[in-house]
């Protein structure tokens, strides 16, 4: 099993610059308290789960975007995408500080998995590297980003406690951008490469769309079909939804939007995931 590194917030001197972007320049509110005493010891420990998870998922995420971000600005794309992947850089780290926040609140600890560094780019360049940069964008940002959006939205109409609400409201802010940046940036590169290359795309596409079905706990069976219980219940006053919610929300979102806006962008997948 893979050691854990515990991260740290507002300990050295430029945690002033940090808190501020956090809360948006000033034009967005700390997070309210939450009464923890109120909450169901089982609701509890599965949120310190699903938060821990989400806080994972939202630090990875600050990896991928920053190396996406530094591809893009290496095929040489328009500044005016690099500056929108930059951001959602900046948004990310605000994303794993506000959840890092609900963790301590929780009584738990914001942790992650100690991994490798991101590779090194592989020496290709031209086509090929704008090929590559097109597959972890449409599988990350028009698959992953686009779909989480639309979880954390269902997830914000759910939510009741103030704390996690707050939370959730803020990070699907940034999110429902994230996937728009993803299509604008597949749109711009599709166009430079041919359907050889096109096809390879796709078929990367596909495993990044089992992947997200199968990191939601899919493929949904009809065990997964049963009443909620109040366990369910406290955990969506949290914004925490249950894995039948989830994937139904998966199987929707890919068939209305995902798929069609990639086939807009000029990358049709042919894909059914139901």
């Amino acid at each position: 099993m893979s050691a854990k590194i515990d991260i740290r917030r507002d300990v050295t001197r430029v945690k002033a610059v940090h808190r501020r972007r956090v809360e948006r320049l000033g034009d967005s509110e700390p997070l309210p308290p939450c009464d923890v005493a109120s909450l169901d010891p089982v609701v509890r420990a599965r949120a310190l789960q699903g938060f821990s998870q989400l806080f994972e998922t939202e630090y990875e995420s600050v990896v991928i975007a920053g190396f996406m971000t530094s591809a893009l600005a290496r095929i040489g794309a328009p500044l005016d995408l690099v500056g929108a992947f930059g951001k959602i850089v900046e948004d990310e780290i605000r994303h794993a500080d506000l959840v890092a926040q609900v963790l301590e609140g929780l009584g738990g600890k914001a942790q992650i998995l100690a991994q490798p560094l991101p590779p090194a780019p592989e020496t290709i360049s031209g086509t090929r590297a704008i090929e590559e940069v097109l597959a972890g964008m449409a599988s990350f940002f028009c698959v992953g980003e686009e779909l989480s959006s639309h979880i954390f939205k269902a997830s914000l109409e759910v939510a009741r406690e103030p704390r996690m609400r707050a939370m959730t409201s803020e990070i699907f802010t940034d999110e429902a951008t994230h996937g728009a940046f993803g299509f604008e940036a597949a749109k711009e590169l599709v166009r430079l490469i041919d359907e050889k290359a096109k096809g390879r795309v796709a078929l990367r596409v596909v495993e990044a769309v089992k992947a997200f079905e199968q990191r939601l706990g899919g493929p949904l069976s009809l065990a997964d079909k049963k009443p909620l219980t109040d366990v369910d219940r406290g955990l969506a006053r949290l914004g925490l939804l249950p894995k039948e919610a989830l994937l139904g929300i998966f199987y929707e979102r890919i068939e209305s939007h995902v798929l069609p806006r990639l086939e807009d962008a000029g990358l049709p997948i042919g894909l059914r995931v139901q």
